[in-house]
């Protein structure tokens, strides 16, 4: 889901993220990266880092979940571009082909709606120096200012100076959000269910037992602190509508 759309829902450009054709190569979860709750390696070599924040919503306060992600994503922002870490990701954030990605169950309107709009506004013009320029309602100037002045105190404090012209609205270019709904059968629960049945299983009647499956694995990969490869995982599912050559089961990397 993160890999196919972007914040209002439509497939990817190119020029703004990973597209239709990005699958993921690597998933680990807990990694060594400032945004560190998962980490997708894609087949075009690009990278996925993803933030989770229940309930999200847009408090600037010390130890708010805004402000902690904010935080997280303008380090990693500056370990991708000194590429200082060793790690592959280690390189500069690349529109094409990266992602940052806070994912949050907020309900709030403002979070939800206001900010990935504002965001796709941002990545839809480049002459644009910040979320405020792309605001068009008193609303959307409100949730602008609170982004910016946050990214703004996080980048001081990370980087030892403010940002200059540009930087902020360079880095807010590459983040999505991704609100999901997956408790109780939610939205996204059947959303993905139906994307089992019509692009993955060969046996639609599998959705459940595969979903329930990949569960499973996303908590083990997170208790571990581990990672897997794609295709272990389509041998595991057994399956998906290419058959691999791979054994069954898979095996989780650290």
């Amino acid at each position: 889901m993160v890999l196919r759309s972007n914040d209002s829902g439509s497939s990817s450009s190119a020029a703004s993220g990973p597209t239709d054709s990005t699958r993921f190569v690597v998933v680990r979860c807990q990694t060594e990266a400032p945004v560190d709750d998962v980490l997708v390696e894609t087949n075009h070599s690009g990278f996925v880092f993803v933030q989770a924040k229940s309930g999200l919503r847009l408090d600037r306060g010390t130890h708010s979940p805004l402000r902690s992600a904010t935080d997280q994503f303008v380090r990693q922002w500056r370990a991708c571009a000194e590429g200082s870490d060793g790690a592959k990701w280690a390189r500069p954030v690349d529109r094409a082909k990266d992602r940052l990605v806070l994912a949050t169950t907020s309900s709030s309107e403002r979070v939800n709606a206001v900010l990935p709009r504002l965001l796709q506004r941002l990545r839809d013009d480049e002459a644009a120096d910040g979320l405020r320029s792309v605001s068009r309602s008193t609303d959307e100037i409100a949730v602008a200012q609170v982004i910016e002045e946050v990214t703004q105190e996080c980048w001081r404090r990370i980087y030892g100076r403010a940002a200059a012209a540009g930087e902020i609205a360079s880095l807010l270019r590459n983040v999505r959000v991704q609100v999901l709904d997956l408790e109780d059968n939610g939205r996204d629960t059947a959303s993905s269910l139906e994307l089992l049945r019509s692009g993955v299983l060969q046996n639609p009647d599998d959705a459940s037992k595969a979903w329930v499956a990949i569960q499973a694995l996303t908590s083990q990969l997170h208790s571990t602190r581990s990672g897997v490869n794609a295709s272990p995982v389509l041998s595991f599912l057994g399956l998906h509508r290419h058959r691999h050559s791979h054994r069954s089961g898979f095996s989780t990397r650290r």
